[in-house]
């Protein structure tokens, strides 16, 4: 960049340099007599600025002053494609430190007991770093069976608040809920199918991957009771309405679940 401005400076004081000199000589002699002056204008025959002749040959920008734009146009041109090339390269870096080294969270959302009412929550970071400013919020709520989320009552918070910061390898969060009456665990499968719905937990997590990267992972689980040959448990929610539309195709899901 130096070596620009040293260029564009040598550049603009020759063009100011030649702007200074007087283009008619003749000019700049006023003490000569006023015949002579006569005499001289009557006589001479004006030549153009750019006729070709001596004067406008010497007028023309020198060869050194073109080389020396292109050079600096080179050099300008280098110099960006460096520049792009260093940030790809750096966000190429970043993109890889945060994927092998960035905190990793593991979460797990399990029922104590197999008629339990109480839900526990695991949250450990599997990272190389440590995890700062994480943000948990859990809610459960009544959920028609066979819907995406079409949430029948009012969500219940479970809890909502920022847990501090994690080392890597160490637990973030281990703590057991009891789920309130409105959405409690239904252990009875009859019933549970003949009311059509069920209890769904969905858990938002906030957190920084340790490289200034913000990351926000949600994780959705969906009750259903003990049955034999079925699973049981909090399910992933997409992986429950793929069971139950096996199931019901197998006839062992009634249809009046389904059309709910």
């Amino acid at each position: 960049m130096a070596l620009l401005g040293t260029l564009f400076f040598a550049l603009w004081r020759s063009k100011h340099n030649q702007s200074d000199k007087p283009r008619h000589p003749e000019a700049d002699n006023k003490d000569a007599k006023p015949q002579a002056q006569m005499a001289l204008t009557t006589n001479t025959v004006p030549t153009p600025p750019n006729s070709g002749g001596t004067d406008g040959i010497k007028k023309g920008t020198p060869l050194w002053e073109k080389l020396a734009v292109l050079t600096a146009l080179g050099i300008l041109i280098m110099n960006t494609w460096q520049s792009c090339a260093t940030q790809k390269q750096t966000k190429l870096m970043h993109q890889q430190l945060a994927g092998t080294q960035g905190v990793t969270i593991d979460a797990q959302i399990e029922v104590e007991a197999p008629s339990s009412n109480t839900v526990h929550f695991l949250l450990v970071n599997k990272g190389l770093v440590t995890m700062n400013g994480l943000h948990a919020k859990a809610e459960a709520s009544k959920v028609l069976l066979m819907s995406d989320n079409v949430v029948i009552d009012r969500a219940e918070i479970l809890f909502d608040r920022m847990l501090p910061p994690t080392r890597a390898g160490e637990t973030a969060l281990n703590e057991p809920y009891t789920l309130p009456d409105g959405v409690a665990l239904e252990q009875d499968w009859d019933h549970f199918v003949g009311e059509g719905k069920t209890v769904q937990i969905v858990l938002d997590l906030g957190y920084d991957n340790g490289f200034g990267d913000p990351v926000h992972l949600s994780i959705c689980r969906r009750w259903l009771p003990r049955r034999t040959g079925m699973p049981y448990g909090l399910i992933p929610c997409d992986d429950l309405q793929s069971l139950l539309k096996r199931q019901h195709a197998k006839k062992q899901l009634p249809l009046e679940a389904t059309r709910r």
